[in-house]
């Protein structure tokens, strides 16, 4: 009977670890979980998502079990933006079709006031650098209509980098509708060229 023991640890040894079985997640899996208490935490064991450390020296547990956490993107941080990633992505969605409608009718009518495109108006309402994404990714679109809307667009009152590398670029466009436009937009936006 004394061998049981060492035989018990060779063949797990041999067998190796039980595969992990991960539970269902309830209702109120986004909730925080309650912290142990002293008497149940051993300071030997390091516990992550998908590890389990256990060392006699309870120092290089817990410095295994950071390393483990720090590779494996297990961070408390990495937990709870995952935790509200999952979250948001059960929620419907912000916008309804009606408010999305209703927005781009808005959007319409506001920017036949003021006599440029809608994408011109939103163009004149955004930030410099997000005015900058917006064309450079319009301008390089694989579809005629987005490059033409930009060229459209291109004659609103703003400014933002890569306006002339866009005008550039969209006056030799293959779709001769963006050409068009493209020297239109550029003929109104001469003077601030310069």
């Amino acid at each position: 009977m004394r061998w049981s023991g060492l035989f018990a640890a060779i063949l797990g040894f041999i067998i190796g670890a039980a595969p992990a079985v991960a539970e269902p997640e309830s209702d109120d899996a986004f909730e925080a979980e309650e912290p142990l208490s002293q008497e149940e935490v051993d300071p030997r064991t390091v516990r992550g998502s998908n590890f389990y450390v256990w060392d006699e020296d309870s120092r290089e547990a817990e410095s295994w079990g950071r390393e483990l956490r720090i590779s494996a993107g297990d961070t408390p941080a990495a937990a709870g933006w995952a935790r509200i990633a999952a979250r948001m992505a059960a929620r419907p969605p912000l916008l309804t079709d009606e408010d999305e409608r209703e927005i781009a009718a808005e959007l319409e009518s506001s920017a036949a006031r003021a006599g440029i495109s809608p994408l011109g108006l939103v163009l004149c309402m955004l930030p410099s650098l997000d005015r900058t994404c917006l064309i450079s990714s319009c301008a390089t679109s694989s579809h005629d209509q987005t490059r033409v809307a930009l060229a459209r667009a291109l004659a609103a009152p703003f400014d933002a980098v890569g306006v002339r590398g866009a005008l550039d670029h969209l006056q030799n466009d293959r779709s001769a509708e963006v050409r068009k436009w493209a020297r239109s937009a550029a003929v109104v936006r001469r003077p601030s060229l310069g």
